[in-house]
């Protein structure tokens, strides 16, 4: 419907889904090529970092008449003088990391200009403030946990129950929007994830970031949970994590890389309330 309507007003525009929770349309106008991306409210909130300033104007649904900025930025950034820089093909580098380099190329070989570097450091708020209760091997979680590690001639050292009263409250509510959308069905279930001991800390304190997703899984960038310890336990140098995940919608797809055997990809985002480690 939205390309419909674009291209009734004589503006070319293709569309393409990036994931399930973004979607991205390229016009092509007199200025252009521009991109604009239409992100599910649940996911906009991950949305904390940018390269450039003419890349953070934003239209917040239903307010479709009212652009802002996508992110906090310094006072000097203000949506006028942004829009002057489109209007001149100008730009402002923001970042240093990623690949800010070769984004730069492009906007130069399409004649932008950068006028000027200020790195924009995002502001991910407190930290997540998690405890941690030790867990003995008489647990439910051990005892639950423990066989299946056997299995594969692995054994618990130590387990921890991590809780985190603002994770929670995130994960209640965006459970209950999930389940909105797939018909009352949040669909949560407990899976591992495997991984080192410095992503471990920074999923302690920060959760699963995803600016720390893996860009070269098998299914693209994302973070990876499954049902099968050994699969986990293959990303893992002992840390493992068990967490429960809001997969909502689900769809089976094979992946070549992964010997072609089936593997279910959530369509919904996935969030970390506590967890056993």
């Amino acid at each position: 419907r939205f390309v419909s309507e674009v291209r009734r007003l004589g503006i070319d525009v293709d569309f393409h889904q990036h994931i399930a929770q973004r979607h991205i349309f390229l016009f092509e106008g007199k200025r252009g090529p521009f991109t604009a991306d239409f992100v599910e409210s649940h996911f906009a909130m991950l949305h904390a970092v940018a390269d450039l300033d003419v890349n953070v104007l934003a239209v917040q649904a239903p307010f479709h008449n009212m652009l802002g900025l996508r992110m906090q930025l310094p006072p000097d950034f203000t949506v006028d003088g942004i829009i002057r820089h489109c209007l001149n093909k100008e730009m402002t580098k923001m970042r240093e990391d990623g690949n800010i380099v070769q984004r730069i190329e492009k906007m130069e070989k399409r004649g932008w200009t950068r006028v000027r570097t200020q790195i924009v450091q995002p502001d991910y708020g407190d930290p997540l403030l998690s405890s941690l209760v030790a867990l003995s091997d008489e647990s439910e979680p051990w005892k639950e946990h423990e066989p299946r590690l056997q299995q594969h001639g692995r054994r618990i050292r130590r387990m921890w129950q991590i809780f985190n009263e603002n994770a929670d409250r995130q994960f209640d509510a965006l459970r209950a929007r999930i389940a909105q959308e797939n018909a009352g069905d949040a669909n949560v279930r407990g899976l591992y994830h495997g991984t080192g001991a410095a992503a471990a800390s920074s999923i302690l304190h920060n959760g699963f970031d995803d600016h720390c997703w893996n860009p070269s899984g098998y299914f693209g960038r994302g973070a990876y949970f499954a049902d099968d310890f050994a699969l986990s336990q293959t990303f893992s140098d002992g840390h493992l994590f068990v967490v429960d995940v809001c997969l909502g919608k689900q769809d089976l797809r094979h992946s070549q890389q992964h010997g072609g055997a089936p593997v279910t990809n959530p369509l919904g985002p996935t969030h970390f309330p506590q967890a056993d480690c």
